[in-house]
């Protein structure tokens, strides 16, 4: 995937379009759709730091065939304190629409809440098996 296949997926995760994201950041529509087909390297760099302001990404990352949030490259002890897959990820999770980064987060959560039931002593766990069994009226103990 090339960076410019790389900032149009990140513009329309955003975006319904890739001309409403044009409005928004006050770039002409065939000045955008220029920047995806000739390159980023070919681009103004007026409008590469609009987009890369907008976005919060970093222009030498971006110019380096990265998409980059400018947190991580202007922390560089933070960045060190992540692995590789760990930063992959955080650009990837950025490049999602707000609905897509909810359910995400809900779904870490779900994992999460599941890891820490499977740390529990196997005396817990089988008194939560056995409190989810359904009520047996017939039963009667005596």
């Amino acid at each position: 995937m090339t960076i410019e296949d790389k900032l149009k997926s990140l513009i329309l995760s955003k975006h319904k379009s890739l001309r409403d994201f044009c409005i928004t950041i006050n770039i002409p529509y065939s000045t955008m759709t220029s920047i995806l087909k000739r390159g980023v390297d070919n681009a103004s760099i007026s409008n590469i730091i609009k987009i890369c302001s907008y976005f919060g990404i970093s222009v030498d990352e971006l110019s380096k065939g990265n998409i980059v949030p400018i947190s991580l490259v202007t922390s560089p002890s933070l960045i060190s304190e992540y692995t590789e897959q760990e930063k992959k990820l955080i650009i990837e999770f950025r490049m999602l629409s707000p609905e897509a980064q909810s359910s995400v987060c809900d779904f870490i959560k779900f994992k999460l809440a599941s890891e820490s039931t499977k740390k529990k002593p196997e005396k817990d766990n089988l008194m939560v098996a056995e409190s989810q069994l359904p009520y047996d009226d017939k039963k009667t103990d005596v």
